[in-house]
């Protein structure tokens, strides 16, 4: 059996294994078609397992960049709802105080026969994991970790990121997640013909209706003083606000687009707004539509580009790239999200 899950993992395509055609890939839309075996061994986790380590090793550019914000996401939300149940936790001290004051359990809250523990026993020699293993992990801890907050939870504002996992399935949901948060996504769309470069701010004034609508809701779940001319903290929010740039004519699928981070927005009383913009990535329009009510706003689905799609683009558009400097890679692609004390992953840990 174990064969069979090798042959396949190796033969195998998935999501960006090789382009922009290959949104729709053989692991996904083609194999578990074949029969109801193949089906279910396509869903096994230990085959998903390798396969993330395969594009991880692969492309790490759009892979590592992506699991990393997944990593993030669950932290952040793993923060939130202990946040909001600290109040909850701090209530039910007070109640263990109180019940140590009567006598009726220990210190911790504990029985005396509860606290006794067997001896630990001596752990067993871990074999030394790499960096790719160590990230995906660690991602995946998190991810059944908060999943098991969730479920505990019982606010409806606390379920943002609406995971539900079990062991079994944690692999296969780190590469539904990768791809639906990071490399497939949906925004809204400046269109205007020009040329950006990754890494370099510009400055745009939005005045036509339509614009006026995107920066209000992209800006919407941030503090009003980053609506107001703040420079934006990324890490109030996770990461900066974001929305696609068309800057290749003509607004349609296949055409090349940019993903653009807001540093910095002021909104006057009209609704226009001059904003300052950071291109962080290069992407496919995969599909492109009017928003009904919205004055001629158009949104779309995009698909990340691979390092060597975007190495091409940026030289057509420049004569060379940023994409090649130890400064873009050092700053983890441009993408400048928060940064977070335990993002740091050490091999064999």
């Amino acid at each position: 059996m174990c064969v069979i899950y090798f042959v396949i993992a190796f033969a195998s395509t998935t999501f960006h294994s090789f382009g922009f055609t290959d949104c729709k890939s053989s692991l996904t839309h083609t194999l578990p078609y074949i029969n109801h075996r193949i089906q279910k061994l396509c869903e096994q986790d230990f085959l998903w397992r390798t396969v993330l380590l395969r594009l991880l090793k692969r492309e790490p550019y759009l892979w590592e960049e992506g699991v990393h914000r997944v990593l993030k996401g669950c932290r952040r939300e793993s923060r939130r709802i202990s946040a909001d149940t600290n109040e909850s936790v701090s209530n039910k001290k007070q109640k263990l105080a109180a019940q140590k004051r009567e006598g009726e359990v220990e210190e911790n809250g504990e029985s005396p026969t509860s606290q006794r523990r067997e001896p630990k026993s001596e752990e067993k020699t871990k074999s030394k994991k790499s960096h790719e293993e160590s990230l995906i992990d660690n991602t995946v801890e998190q991810m059944i970790l908060l999943s098991q907050k969730q479920c505990q939870s019982t606010s409806p504002k606390q379920n943002k990121l609406g995971l539900h996992i079990t062991k079994n399935k944690s692999h296969l949901c780190l590469f539904q997640q990768t791809v639906s948060t990071h490399l497939r996504q949906t925004h809204p769309i400046f269109y205007m013909p020009g040329t950006v470069r990754l890494g370099c701010v510009f400055g745009l004034h939005f005045f036509e209706p339509r614009y006026r609508v995107l920066i209000s809701e992209v800006m919407s779940s941030y503090p009003v003083g980053f609506r107001t001319g703040d420079v934006i903290d990324a890490s109030t929010e996770g990461r900066f606000p974001e929305f696609v740039y068309a800057h290749v004519a003509p607004l349609a699928p296949t055409n090349p687009a940019c993903i653009v981070q807001v540093r910095q927005c002021h909104i006057y009383p009209d609704g226009t707004a001059d904003v300052l913009l950071m291109p962080v990535a290069y992407v496919w329009m995969e599909r492109v539509w009017e928003r009904p009510n919205s004055g001629g706003l158009a949104c779309g689905r995009v698909v990340r580009m691979g390092k060597e799609a975007s190495r091409a683009l940026e030289r057509s558009l420049w004569g060379s790239t940023r994409l090649d400097s130890a400064d873009w890679e050092t700053n983890g692609h441009g993408n400048n999200e928060e940064e977070d004390e335990d993002d740091v992953i050490v091999d064999g840990e």
